[in-house]
């Protein structure tokens, strides 16, 4: 007998609080600034495993429920039907995007006011208070994950994207949507360990799809989301060699300096402008026509 999804996300509900697959003595649950026990070579990583994937979307709700995102803005997961693409038995593949916290991001490296930063775990976390809303990162992202959201007439907007969970991951718990997958999809655990995972569902996943691959391991320096693909990257929309764009160095190294400088000499002409009118209007002296008062 085949249980259709509902019924199989049912059968999993009895079990939900069992660890599946990955123990829990690989979560690392001291990631404050200040613990001896975080190692930033081997921080926090999320496996996700397509071959498992069956588009529930279960921890897209997490996502928002957690992060109090409202149903008309977009998630900061999401997971996506792969055209085309299907397994064996010719159910449906499923990708799911996000932020891939890169080891060497181009986002923190054009982001100008430091509202993207990397913590000493290793994500990259984002401060939307810092937010400019100026878009560089969206543009240089390799991944083209950022996203802005805001008042279109007015034009202030601010850039969303996921952060890891970062208050979940400092409390020791795990990422809202690896807690609500309810088919194993998602894991979380130190680097190395997933990284051996990964590469021992990939051994065992080839017997049937040979093209099978480990995505994120040594990609932009490594990734602290890596994926198990059934099929080559492109075909999940994924770039098969990501690489930081060369307008990147130019920008950090060459043009952003030079908009700060441009800034600076700006503030410092409108002040003296504003200098020099004070001056011509004390040199003025009052002129008084009222006949009555001579």
């Amino acid at each position: 007998m085949r249980l259709n999804r509902r019924d199989f996300i049912k059968s999993l509900s009895a079990t939900a609080a069992t660890p599946l697959f990955i123990s829990p003595a690989f979560i690392n649950r001291e990631l404050s600034d200040d613990s001896p026990h975080k190692s930033s070579n081997n921080p926090v990583t999320i496996l996700f495993d397509s071959s498992r994937c069956i588009g529930c979307h279960e921890c897209e709700k997490a996502c928002r429920e957690w992060n109090h995102i409202p149903q008309e803005n977009q998630s900061w997961t999401q997971v996506k039907p792969i055209t085309g693409l299907t397994k064996n038995n010719d159910e449906q593949l499923f990708g799911k995007y996000q932020c891939m916290h890169c080891n060497d991001a181009a986002c923190i490296q054009v982001c100008p006011t430091g509202a993207l930063s990397r913590r000493p775990s290793g994500f990259v976390a984002y401060d939307i208070g810092k937010c400019s809303g100026c878009g560089y990162c969206m543009q240089f992202c390799p991944f083209k994950v950022p996203f802005m959201e805001g008042n279109v007439i007015t034009g202030l907007q601010t850039m969303h994207k996921c952060t890891f969970c970062q208050d979940r991951i400092a409390i020791g718990l795990q990422a809202a949507c690896v807690e609500a997958c309810p088919t194993n999809a998602l894991m979380q655990g130190n680097r190395d360990d997933i990284i051996n995972i990964g590469k021992a569902r990939i051994a065992y996943i080839n017997k049937e799809y040979p093209d099978a691959i480990l995505y994120g391991e040594n990609e932009l320096e490594g990734l602290q989301v890596i994926y198990i693909l059934m099929k080559s990257p492109p075909l999940y929309s994924l770039p098969e060699s990501p690489e930081i764009p060369a307008a990147t160095l130019v920008w950090k190294d060459l043009i952003q300096p030079l908009g700060f400088i441009s800034a600076g000499l700006l503030i410092l002409g409108l002040g003296l402008n504003y200098l020099i009118a004070r001056s011509q209007l004390g040199d003025k002296e009052p002129t008084d026509n009222n006949p009555e008062r001579k």
